[in-house]
């Protein structure tokens, strides 16, 4: 089976990987900021309601 080696969209996959990649750092360091959270600390995002969420069910699920 042979592979078509077009640069063109790997450059275009990679370059969107990049662009996602600095958007989630963007957001972790305007959190870290907002909030005077530390980045190395265990819960970041503690004050997100998903994050309470699956905390919620986590404990529920270990009580069973």
């Amino acid at each position: 089976m042979d592979s078509s080696y077009k640069p063109g969209i790997y450059f275009a996959v990679s370059l969107i990987a990049l662009l996602c990649n600095a958007a989630v750092a963007v957001y972790m360091g305007i959190n870290i900021w907002k909030k005077h959270r530390s980045p190395y600390g265990p819960e970041l995002y503690s004050d997100l309601k998903s994050y309470q969420e699956v905390k919620a069910l986590a404990e529920t699920r270990a009580t069973l």
